[in-house]
């Protein structure tokens, strides 16, 4: 495990984590599958609902090369960096091989129909079980997504790919876990949009070079380049591997830290 903020990562190759993640399902209970990078170490400083998300996670996997080289300045060197989508293709190659079913909600309607026929192409052995993208208010159930956990109900999933983004699809699995089956759900954000080609990655070679957090900054510069000079300042003004709060729950109990 390497502490980073107020979060811990798992030292494991793309190889391991998928592993993890695929031997989960057998214990019945929730699981969920968090992609920390640059963007949500900011985040978790400011937000307790998110953190104590993130806390509950049983699987952290770094998704971004600034947390590989964070982590290696701390001294504490993680194995690799852990994509987000690289994860979620990995992980829905090993299902198609092992007849593990999947379900996957979130993303534009238009953008996850676009996805779910090339996972279907890559994957034609693939249980794709049920899909939907309802509106998704934490506060306030929709009819929309009521429906679309119905659906998760009745098929019960071993996989759930949360295409919501952060910190909602975070928020949202822990306060409708009561509501859903057990199952291993996995938060992966805007990677409907990479499978669907939506949007692109960068180059392999930028890619290999570890830049690709570059690349992704000059697509959304304004959110994401303020986010890194945050990181910039935190990183200046304390050591990192040293969390700033003790997590706990509404009764004031510590907050286990999960698996990790």
């Amino acid at each position: 495990m390497v502490r980073l903020g107020s979060t811990e990562v798992s030292a494991l190759s793309l190889e391991d984590a998928v592993a993890a993640v695929l031997n989960m399902h057998t214990s019945g209970a929730h699981h969920l599958v968090v992609t920390p990078n640059v963007d949500h170490l900011v985040m978790l400083e400011r937000d307790p609902e998110f953190a104590c998300a993130y806390a509950r996670a049983s699987l952290r996997v770094a998704d971004g090369a600034p947390l590989v080289l964070l982590a290696r300045m701390l001294g504490t060197p993680l194995p690799q960096r852990v994509a987000g989508v690289d994860l979620a293709l990995s992980v829905l190659a090993a299902a198609a091989t092992q007849q593990r079913s999947v379900f996957f909600l979130g993303g534009k309607p238009a953008i996850l129909d676009q996805a779910l026929t090339r996972v279907r192409e890559m994957h034609p052995g693939l249980r794709v079980v049920g899909s939907a993208a309802p509106r998704i208010d934490l506060d306030v159930c929709s009819v929309d997504e009521r429906a679309a956990l119905a659906s998760i109900r009745e098929t019960k999933p071993d996989l759930l790919l949360l295409f919501l983004g952060a910190p909602k699809q975070e928020k949202w699995f822990w306060r409708r876990a009561p509501e859903l089956p057990p199952t291993v759900a996995l938060a992966v954000g805007g990677t409907v949009d990479l499978i669907a080609g939506a949007k692109h990655r960068a180059p392999r070679l930028v890619q290999s070079a570890g830049c690709e957090w570059l690349w992704r900054m000059s697509q959304e510069p304004k959110r994401l380049g303020k986010r890194y000079l945050e990181l910039a300042v935190q990183i200046a003004g304390r050591d990192l591997s040293i969390s700033r709060y003790t997590l706990t729950d509404r009764e004031g109990r510590e907050v286990p830290t999960g698996l990790g």
